[in-house]
């Protein structure tokens, strides 16, 4: 039953001060934490929560109900909030941060208007239609009768300008569950979600940041600590990251590392002891690497029985335009003829072209029913399969290529059709076996260069990255002068506090860590540029 007056709590300005407060608090101590702080304050976090698909129901058994049931539940969740929808969080001024109440006629249950969650928990402002859409496994709007709705004016709940068609409440639980620490004034990831051990296997801890933050916060949060918020550009540091040529790239596109330090140690401990683990990734890797044997295959200007075929008629050294595969057969044909039959009639046979097999019978069509080209005398075929001989792989270039010059991708000039036809039918044999073998060297050293050269940038955008330089940064007079002036010094002095809560002690165990440099950093060896020692 529900009580004889229903309660409404509107958000109070002491729990909006507090609420204001711990974030300024835990900002300040994580905001040297890329990780923890997840993007700029002035947008949600970009590490969310996630809820696994596989616990959200199919579809709606009940038509009367005003909130989704899950799957599965948190049995820890289950003691943050009642059945309906009361917050049983303990803490000073922890509470929902928005206006919540109950209404004639629903029980106990507690409500909050769909505009003002939406407004608690999206970046940008969208409609209703949209965000149901996106939450319409875990929210259950209703549209509340008239009656509920002059309720909700004479509570001053709803404001004199807003649309009855656009009024649409949800169960305060089903928001609870749904968004959980986001809801709750001084809210903690972790402590105040409603998928607790959900959060704990998604690797979050109680200082991720959970909130977006208003711009009056984040201006305070400047004033307290403004070097954190120091831009490159403001103090001149890079001179040419606005340029459109200026761009950084992303480490783990290129450094793959071990994360795990125990993997590291122990590789370490055996690798010194001349012990070799298959199963462990050594320190760190550049992506990238080459298969030659995969990448480059020798090209074959030949058929499976060409070099057969040719020292079968003795034509090694003769040029391919004059070889006559027929002239065997013919001779076959007429010894037959001289034998004769019974009847003293020649014998008349039907002779396969050698060629035949060596090209598939499609081929031998096309061939023999393409135009012919004459050089000299001798008619050649208009395809770059000559007798048996395969030289498509040679690149045939437009006119304007022609005229510039151009040079195909594996390093090979264009050629005119009609002069390399007419050029082809004077190679021999042999030629083609030398042919193929220059034209394979070429190919690789072509591919091997430019390799060699994505390789070499590689390097030394890992270099950048293992010094903490932002990895593509231009090898330009005033970045370098920079980085070598104030960069690299403040690299050395930077500190980096990880705080790791121990459910031990109840207490926040503070880690400092500090960069000490070594052979690798410019100034403490006798490297005298931005070039990585591999180089």
């Amino acid at each position: 039953m529900q009580s004889s007056t229903p309660l409404i709590k509107l958000l109070d300005k002491e729990t909006l001060c507090a609420h204001d407060l711990y974030l300024v608090r835990q900002t300040l101590q994580i905001i040297s934490q890329e990780e923890l702080v997840s993007g700029p304050l002035s947008h949600a976090p970009r590490k969310q929560l996630v809820i696994p698909q596989e616990y959200f129901q199919d579809k709606i058994s009940d038509s009367d109900l005003d909130e989704f049931k899950f799957k599965q539940n948190d049995p820890i969740g289950e003691s943050k909030i009642d059945k309906n929808g009361k917050l049983l969080i303990s803490g000073t001024n922890k509470d929902f941060l928005f206006n919540y109440f109950q209404i004639p006629n629903h029980g106990n249950k507690y409500w909050v208007l769909l505009d003002d969650l939406i407004k608690l928990v999206e970046d940008e402002p969208i409609d209703q239609r949209t965000f149901i859409d996106k939450y319409k496994q875990q929210i259950l709007p209703i549209k509340p009768t008239e009656s509920e709705i002059n309720f909700l004016k004479q509570n001053h709940l709803l404001a004199n300008n807003y649309q009855e068609g656009n009024i649409r409440l949800v169960t305060t639980r089903a928001a609870y569950i749904s968004f959980g620490a986001e809801l709750i004034s001084q809210g903690t990831r972790i402590l105040d979600d409603y998928w607790e051990s959900l959060a704990k296997e998604q690797n979050f801890t109680t200082h991720h940041r959970v909130f977006k933050y208003s711009n009056k916060i984040i201006a305070l949060i400047k004033e307290l600590k403004p070097k954190a918020f120091e831009k490159p550009e403001e103090n001149a540091t890079f001179a040419d990251m606005s340029s459109e040529a200026f761009t950084f790239d992303i480490p783990y596109t290129i450094v793959t590392e071990q994360s795990s330090k125990e993997i590291r140690e122990e590789y370490g401990q055996e690798f010194s002891k001349g012990q070799h683990i298959d199963a462990v990734i050594p320190g760190q890797s550049i992506n990238g690497s080459l298969e030659i044997s995969a990448q480059f295959k020798v090209p074959k200007y030949h058929s499976k029985n060409s070099f057969l075929q040719a020292t079968q008629i003795k034509g090694l050294d003769t040029p391919i335009g004059e070889h006559d595969y027929n002239k065997n057969d013919a001779a076959h044909t007429n010894s037959s003829a001289i034998g004769g039959n019974a009847q003293g009639a020649p014998e008349t046979k039907h002779v396969n072209r050698m060629l035949s097999s060596i090209m598939d019978s499609t081929t031998l069509k096309e061939v023999e029913e393409k135009p012919i080209l004459h050089t000299g005398n001798k008619p050649i075929p208009s395809s770059l399969n000559i007798k048996g001989w395969k030289f498509d792989p040679l690149p045939i270039g437009t006119q304007a290529q022609l005229d510039k010059n151009d040079h195909s991708i594996r390093g090979l000039s264009y050629f005119e059709k009609g002069k390399l036809l007419k050029r082809l039918n004077y190679l021999t044999p042999n030629q083609i076996k030398e042919t193929e073998h220059s034209h394979d060297c070429l190919f690789v050293n072509v591919g091997l260069q430019r390799v060699r050269k994505i390789r070499d940038t590689r390097w030394t955008k890992y270099w950048q990255y293992k010094n903490g330089l932002p990895m593509g940064l231009l090898n330009e007079e005033k970045q370098i002068k920079y980085i070598k002036e104030k960069y690299l010094p403040e690299i050395l002095q930077h500190e980096e506090v990880t705080i790791t809560p121990n459910e031990l002690t109840n207490t926040d165990e503070i880690k400092t860590t500090k960069r000490i440099a070594n052979a690798n950093l410019v100034g403490y060896s006798n490297i005298k540029s931005f070039k990585p020692p591999y180089a």
